[in-house]
């Protein structure tokens, strides 16, 4: 991984018991999450970027941090570094984390402006990376607060005026139902991450203001507003900003999953939609004129959390400034619940649904851009020649499990389920082949299985195969 380096930590001696190379007691430890997971022989310690630790490989080319004891030069003046006591410095800026009086989020950004400055803003990476080491030294487990608040209108906006350019999201967020105001906290497995908490809480927070003797980093001009229009956009598609935007309201029949209505999106040059304020959203919303102004059925945006559960993100890579949940929502009901549809037809709110429940969609891509036309859908299959329960795709047949519990099936066996029948799990080779199988999921996970043409019937009612190496298997 680009930046990351060498610490003096490895289980080499002994696998799964880490030690120091200086031989000094393991006391603190700051692993990213699930790790160390000791894939292959992985026996050395790396800092990511993010400040947290992954065991690598250690024949791994890296740079290295070293340390060694200080040299007794006698009594040293400490060094002018443009902050107060109490205050620590990191480039432009001067933080003071403050343990000793708690607050609610408003008033600990009056004691900031108080003396000087505001609640901390964390504008990129390295930046939080700074702070989440100084917050691996405190072991009392408090949170903090920091300068992000969610407005009434769900948009995301830090306290200095600043925009959301970077996200560091725990697990579950950003989660507007949990509290409008923005925490990080020390936990061993989460420090430096973002959390949302009712901003009447009372708990220690950051100050941050100018380091002396350096200035700020002049922000860009303000972009000029003009009204929302469909320039550069293809016919169709509703503009607004700098993105046009292509409302897909279908029969039943022909709506899509959430996989399947992204694939339709990035064939045309774009991704399902991103919404990044209330403006944007709502003028979608108003512009469109539904077909059917009463149906609730949503319609798919790019949100989703299948990465890790509660951790939501755009699927075109954007930053999580704004949510627009439906009361209740997101409640993973089922506990299968990864992707986000908008009610759009009755006025938008966000739920998290099933990702392969077929809906509407929504497309997003740059203005300017025309869209690209999708490539036809491969023709449906037919009944197999050798088994009428198979779906037959030359030189293939095709089988799937039922959407029910008894259909559902550890992968061995899924595999060894599939061999019983003649086949292994599905693998894919081409485009159409992957459309084709696509075609046959609609609604939930299932499972596949394929034959060669070539398999027959036996006596005892077992399918054999005369080629094993063209037989497939997948999930």
């Amino acid at each position: 991984m680009m930046n990351a380096h060498w610490i003096g930590m490895s289980d080499i001696s002994e696998e799964m018991y880490y030690t120091w190379s200086d031989m000094t007691e393991v006391t603190f430890t700051l692993w990213y999450y699930n790790e160390p997971n000791n894939q292959g022989e992985e026996d050395c310690v790396e800092v990511l970027t993010v400040g947290r630790w992954n065991d690598l490989v250690c024949s791994e080319s890296f740079n290295s941090v070293c340390k060694k004891p200080m040299e007794d030069l006698g009594s040293v003046p400490p060094p002018d570094d443009g902050c107060s006591n109490g205050w620590v410095a990191y480039l432009s800026s001067c933080y003071k984390f403050e343990t000793g009086f708690q607050a609610s989020w408003q008033a600990a950004n009056t004691q900031c402006e108080n003396v000087g400055g505001h609640l901390a803003a964390l504008n990129d990476g390295y930046e939080t990376a700074y702070i989440s080491s100084q917050l691996g030294t405190d072991m009392t487990g408090n949170n903090y607060w920091i300068g992000l608040s969610q407005d009434e209108f769900g948009s995301y906006t830090w306290v200095d005026g600043s925009y959301l350019w970077y996200d560091n999201w725990g697990e579950g967020e950003p989660d507007g139902n949990a509290g409008k105001c923005i925490m990080t906290n020390t936990d061993d497995m989460s420090a430096g991450y973002w959390y949302s908490a009712p901003c009447s809480n009372f708990m220690p927070y950051i100050c941050e203001r100018l380091r002396y003797g350096f200035t700020t980093t002049a922000a860009p001009p303000p972009v000029p507003t003009t009204p929302p229009n469909n320039v550069g956009c293809a016919a169709g598609w509703i503009g607004f900003g700098n993105n046009c935007f292509q409302v897909n309201e279908m029969d039943a029949d022909v709506r899509l999953t959430w996989f399947d209505a992204r694939s339709i999106c990035v064939v045309e040059g774009g991704d399902l939609a991103s919404f990044h304020g209330p403006g944007e959203e709502s003028y979608i919303i108003d512009y469109y004129q539904p077909k059917d102004p009463f149906s609730y059925d949503g319609y798919w945006i790019g949100l989703n959390d299948q990465a890790v559960e509660g951790g939501y993100e755009w699927s075109d890579r954007t930053q999580v400034d704004y949510t627009n949940w439906a009361p209740g929502e997101p409640n993973d009901s089922g506990g299968s619940e990864e992707c986000t549809e908008s009610n759009i037809n009755t006025g938008g709110g966000w739920n998290d649904n099933n990702c392969y429940v077929v809906r509407n969609w929504v497309c997003k891509m740059p203005k300017g851009q025309a869209p690209r036309t999708p490539p036809p859908s491969p023709p449906p299959g037919t009944i197999c020649p050798s088994d009428p329960e198979w779906t037959y795709r030359h030189p293939y047949c095709y089988w799937n499990s039922e959407p029910t519990d008894f259909g559902r099936k550890g992968w061995t066996e899924a595999e060894d389920y599939c061999h019983e029948k003649g086949g292994h799990l599905l693998s894919v080779h081409d485009d159409d082949e992957q459309r084709f199988i696509n075609d046959m999921v609609r609604k939930l996970i299932f499972l596949f299985c394929v034959l060669n043409n070539a398999c027959r019937q036996t006596k005892t009612k077992q399918k054999r195969c005369k080629n094993l190496t063209i037989l497939k298997c997948c999930l």
